[in-house]
């Protein structure tokens, strides 16, 4: 080849370098990653970790050790370990402080004597005393109350000791349904924000529980947030090298930022660098400002989070990351460290960390991933169904007493004056009108058809200032093999209010599919909502309710008429999928609450019931 020939080669290929040249590949403050300084605290951040990790797993092994000498314990010990356990079981308060004072407690074959630390023994499940208290049994709660002062004050069991799966004494308590147990635990300062290894509270797990006590979702809510006022961010003040490690961790971002901001990154994470190694600070947490200290360089607390916002790095890193990368190994890698640091674990199941502080980046990103994943899964399809959705029902704040077979129920004067006249009650499943009212009597359209009870809740439709509309319903179907594939009507609740929150104005009166497509779910609302609508111009009812013979608000021309929209649903499911089983009728949330109540005997709680908000459009 002629040095011509050679010169034109040459050419060639500084052009297409120039052709493929961007801002990363010129020069370019340094970021790197290999700092002495950083590697060197960002090493010794992961041994700490190392550290931590390695006697959490040392404590699993004690307790698994300890659950072993107790399941195969023989002959004497094992009669005097069984003891215990069964008097901790059976709330045997006067049992166990006997053995606590002497050593002696009764076994299944006699007196037996033996003093061991009782903090140190475990049953086979890793339970210790204070978790088998929890238990679900036939022993008195004011019993357990008793035993939990026992073995928390004289004992001194750690009230937040967890079991082999990482639940405390207060999971187990709200699990089983005590509510007693869940005030006394919270009262010993038990934490309601530990998660057992599935990464939930004992609320998350009370939360999925249908038909849990009132008192002690509202008792684990009120400590929850009283936990999270008084816990400061972890990100907000740091140790200048655990600061440093986080800015190591932003350095490592580099390949996932947008090429378009890369200039701006560099130059942010650079005098982000600089300004936490030149930092000699502390930061207020309660007014973020930055205060100049005397202190040791090494040791002092730089204010992380107010440094980030000031160098608009949480900006960048908010706008300009590639959220492709969310899925690399990599990235998955770094992140998951770097947020191990915090305590924050995948999965993510709410962000709880302040807007603007760097935990709170961490916990977005790991959720972002999670649903990416979950989205992605192969395993859970998306149902799509027609629905009705009518006025959220509510119970009134009174109760009557009704007899069958008489039109006349009585209850107090003044509850007697608050029935609406404007829109129909519903007194033991069936709908009726009041059509008059006086002194503590009231009148309905028809004789009551129920059972004779005595101080029966009453139920408040308003569907005069909700009417009933059909759309489409669109749900997760449910995860092969879980809990829900036998479920009563409670826990079929968890599934089918997955898009309305329990507060809404409306909720799911009928359900018809489910559908292959949504287009398909949408023909069948289109055919649904036009023959409602050409019944309603006809003012013609078909329901042929008993509650639409005395006043049918369709007929009147006010709204349409909840029953006779139901009819017409179920006729439809019939001619389109061949049977009318397509077609399920809900039972109102307020009234599954209602019967739980009264199944625990807790009937006069409140029910907080919804709060008005601006209904979805129709």
């Amino acid at each position: 080849m002629s040095t011509l020939e050679n010169a034109l080669a040459e050419g060639h290929d500084a052009l297409i370098k120039l052709q493929h040249l961007t801002l990363r590949d010129g020069p370019a403050k340094p970021t790197s990653t290999n700092d002495p300084t950083m590697l060197r605290e960002y090493t010794e951040s992961l041994e700490r970790k190392l550290a931590e990790l390695l006697l959490e797993k040392e404590r699993n092994i004690e307790v698994c050790k300890a659950s072993a000498e107790c399941t195969f314990a023989k002959n004497y010990a094992g009669r005097v370990l069984v003891a215990i356990f069964d008097h901790a079981m059976g709330a045997k308060v006067d049992g166990l402080k006997t053995w606590w004072e002497t050593g002696n407690i009764q076994t299944r074959s006699g007196p037996g004597h033996w003093r061991l630390d009782p903090r140190a023994l475990r049953d086979k499940r890793g339970f210790n005393l204070l978790h088998v208290t929890m238990e679900r049994n036939l022993a008195k709660e004011s019993a357990k109350v008793a035993q939990i002062d026992l073995l928390v004050d004289t004992m001194r069991f750690d009230v937040n000791s967890t079991d082999l799966v990482g639940r405390t004494s207060l999971h187990h308590a709200a699990m089983n349904g005590y509510e007693e147990l869940v005030i006394r635990l919270l009262a010993k300062n038990s934490n309601p924000l530990v998660q057992d290894h599935a990464g939930m509270t004992a609320l998350g797990i009370v939360q999925q529980i249908a038909g849990a006590s009132e008192r002690i979702i509202q008792a684990l809510l009120e400590a929850e947030k009283t936990h999270k006022q008084d816990s400061v961010v972890p990100s907000a003040s740091l140790k200048k090298s655990d600061a440093l490690v986080s800015v190591y961790f932003i350095l490592r971002l580099e390949p996932y930022i947008s090429s378009s901001e890369f200039r701006r990154y560099v130059d942010c994470a650079t005098q982000l660098r600089d300004t936490i190694q030149a930092c000699t600070c502390c930061v207020d947490a309660f007014h973020d400002h930055v205060v100049p200290v005397n202190a040791d360089p090494s040791t002092s607390n730089v204010p992380f989070d107010a440094i980030l916002r000031k160098n608009r790095m949480m900006e960048i890193l908010e706008n300009d990351l590639d959220t492709s990368a969310m899925t690399t190994e990599d990235f998955e890698q770094h992140i998951a460290i770097e947020a191990s640091r915090f305590s924050i674990y995948s999965p993510v199941d709410q962000v709880t960390y302040a807007k603007g502080s760097w935990v709170n980046f961490l916990q977005r990103i790991l959720l972002t991933r999670q649903k990416r994943s979950y989205g992605n899964s192969p395993d859970r399809h998306t149902w799509y169904y027609a629905a009705l959705f009518q006025a959220q029902v509510q119970p009134l704040p009174g109760h009557v007493d009704v007899q069958k077979g008489h039109p006349t129920i009585t209850s107090s004067s003044s509850f007697a004056a608050c029935l609406p006249l404007e829109s129909p009650v519903l007194i033991q499943g069936r709908h009726y009108w009041i059509t008059a009212h006086m002194d503590s009597t009231a009148t309905l359209d028809r004789p009551f058809e129920g059972a004779t009870g005595l101080s029966v809740q009453v139920y408040s439709t308003e569907s005069a200032v909700f009417s009933p509309y059909v759309g489409v319903l669109e749900l997760y179907e449910r995860v092969p093999g879980n809990k829900y594939d036998k479920a009563d009507p409670k826990d079929e609740m968890v599934q089918q209010y997955q898009r309305i929150a329990p507060d809404h104005v409306y909720e799911v009166g009928v359900q018809i599919g489910p559908t292959a497509t949504r287009k398909s779910a949408s023909d069948f609302v289109k055919a649904w909502r036009d023959e409602c609508k050409q019944l309603f111009q006809q003012r013609q009812c078909i329901s042929g309710a008993a509650v639409c013979a005395h006043s049918c608000p369709q007929k009147l021309g006010a709204y349409m008429c909840r029953d006779s929209m139901e009819k017409i649903g179920v006729t439809l499911a019939q001619t389109t999928f061949g049977r009318s089983t397509y077609a399920k009728t809900l039972t109102p949330r307020a009234i599954l609450q209602g019967s739980q109540d009264m199944y625990k005997g807790t009937r006069g709680d409140k029910w907080p019931g919804c709060q008005r908000t601006l209904a979805p459009s129709h």
